[in-house]
């Protein structure tokens, strides 16, 4: 499939969450998911992305599981060692695994229980204009940098 919806929210307790999977493969033994990133300047690691498993959790409830689960990045413009074409196989344990911490994020940010917390994974943050958090914590850099 290409560019589909997935609704990984489902299976986490949110059912309004969801997200377009560049490429989905589906057989009778495993599932593929595969994202296109253009950008150059963020590498991004399959073994690492968020979404690409929030993506499998979504095809898993739609289509079922299988024996086996593949995460695929393809990101051409970025230097990487093992080329721009990345590929993570995870158990189903731990999709398992994930699909709690999942379900656990999103009710704190739901419940606004959660506690924010600024970093790098901020960059494409859509709320990144109006949040405290990461306002306070770009003064402290900034404090750090000028501070001699």
């Amino acid at each position: 499939r290409i560019e589909s919806r997935l609704y990984f929210g489902k299976v986490i307790g949110y059912p309004g969450l969801s997200g377009t999977s560049d490429i989905s493969v589906i057989s009778p033994s495993e599932l593929v998911i595969l994202d296109y990133k253009h950008g150059a300047g963020v590498v991004v690691e399959p073994s690492t992305s968020k979404q690409l498993r929030l993506y499998l959790l979504g095809l898993i409830h739609e289509v079922g599981p299988r024996d086996r689960y593949k995460l695929v990045i393809v990101q051409p413009r970025a230097r990487h060692s093992e080329g721009p074409v990345r590929t993570h196989s995870i158990t189903h344990a731990e999709i398992k695994s994930f699909a709690k911490e999942a379900k656990n994020a999103a009710k704190a940010n739901f419940e606004k229980t959660g506690r924010r917390q600024a970093g790098e994974h901020c960059r494409f943050c859509l709320a990144a204009s109006s949040c405290r958090e990461l306002a306070n914590f770009s003064l402290s850099l900034a404090i750090k940098e000028f501070a001699d």
